[in-house]
Parts: C-alpha cells; sequence; structure tokens
C-alpha cells in the first residue's frame, strides 16, 4: 500500500492535507497552527486567536447565586468586545441575563428570573466576547 501526502487548496482561500491512499478514499486533515490561528483555555475559560487580529473567548457557567458575577476574559483585548449570551434552564419561568461593565479585560454579568419563581438553579449560560487582540 502507498499513499501520498498533498496541499489542496479550497474554496475561500483554505488548504486541507490531503492523504490519498490506493486502497482508500481521500482522508482530508484540516490544518490549523500551520496558518497562525491558536487557541487554549484557562480557569476563566477557552480563546481562539486569528491571524488578523480576531479574538473570540467563551466562558459558560452554572452559577447559581443570581447576584453580579464577574468574567476576566481568558485573554485580553485591545478594545471593548463584542458579548453576546446563551442561556438556557431548567426551571421553568422566564429567564434574564444582563451583561454590564464591558471592559477589554472582563465583564460583569446577572443570571435572574423574570416570572414568579424564586430561583435561579438551573440557568446554564455561555458569554461569547468577540474583538481583537491586535
Amino acid at each position: 500500500m502507498s499513499s501520498k501526502l498533498k496541499l489542496k487548496s479550497n474554496a475561500g482561500g483554505s488548504v486541507s492535507l490531503v492523504v490519498d491512499d490506493i486502497l482508500a478514499t481521500d482522508e482530508e486533515v484540516e490544518i490549523t497552527s500551520a496558518f497562525g490561528i491558536e487557541s487554549g483555555s484557562n480557569a476563566n475559560g477557552s480563546w481562539t486567536k486569528f491571524p488578523d487580529g480576531t479574538l473570540i473567548c467563551i466562558h459558560s457557567d452554572a452559577d447559581d447565586s443570581g447576584s453580579t458575577i464577574p468574567w476576566t476574559y481568558p485573554v485580553p483585548f485591545t478594545e471593548v468586545p463584542v458579548v453576546q449570551i446563551a442561556f438556557n434552564g431548567s426551571t421553568p419561568g422566564y429567564y434574564s441575563v444582563q451583561v454590564s461593565s464591558i471592559l477589554t479585560a472582563s465583564c460583569s454579568y446577572i443570571k435572574g428570573l423574570t416570572s414568579g419563581v424564586a430561583t435561579t438553579d438551573g440557568i446554564n449560560v455561555q458569554l461569547t466576547a468577540i474583538g481583537r487582540w491586535k
């Protein structure tokens, strides 16, 4: 069995590494680090840096405190990012999540219920901050 490695140019400027095998069909493996895309995580969440300067940070939280919660981004931004919220909950009621104090290194948010339910148990929040790292 013989194999060949070749680079294949895709639409949009991306490149795939193709393993061309006599006994198998082509397999494509995505290469990211070769193009300067970096990613990682720490106690504050996960992050991805793109060569064009875009930075995406993600934080998930199941804290049930119902009070203001600070989030320090896993990597700081060079300018104030856009912060998006996604959330769901298992407790019946109408949920609310408010983000405030959006800065280059952190933001704050508070979870709550807007109907007659008295607990924030079961509200899972994911925050995504998108901005610039350079």
